[in-house]
């Protein structure tokens, strides 16, 4: 997961856990809607300005926007895990078979 992923997701967590719309949050950090939904998609990065109005908003500390919460992120890195998995078998399996021959 990219910085820029976790980022948009966090605020996106906060504002829904702070029972916010896109537009109540942009209000409340006097910017645009649309500003706000191209950060929680993960297009745009927010000015460090408008990270500190942010995480002002949620009452939490702006460097909290960059955390990785287990329990927000875990569903979503499951297959990429898997996916390793299943390749590091195949090219395990691959390799043994290559010696054995």
């Amino acid at each position: 997961m990219t910085i820029q992923e976790c980022l948009a997701k966090n605020i996106k967590y906060y504002r829904n856990k702070n029972n916010l719309t896109q537009s109540q949050l942009a209000e409340a950090c006097r910017t645009s809607t649309n500003y706000i939904a191209t950060i929680e998609t993960g297009k745009k990065y927010p000015s460090p300005t408008t990270l500190e109005k942010i995480a002002k908003v949620f009452n939490i500390e702006a460097l909290d926007l960059f955390q990785i919460h287990k329990e927000l992120h875990a569903t979503n890195d499951r297959p990429s895990i898997e996916k390793i998995r299943n390749t590091l078998q195949t090219e395990i399996s691959k390799l043994i078979d290559s010696i054995v021959k």
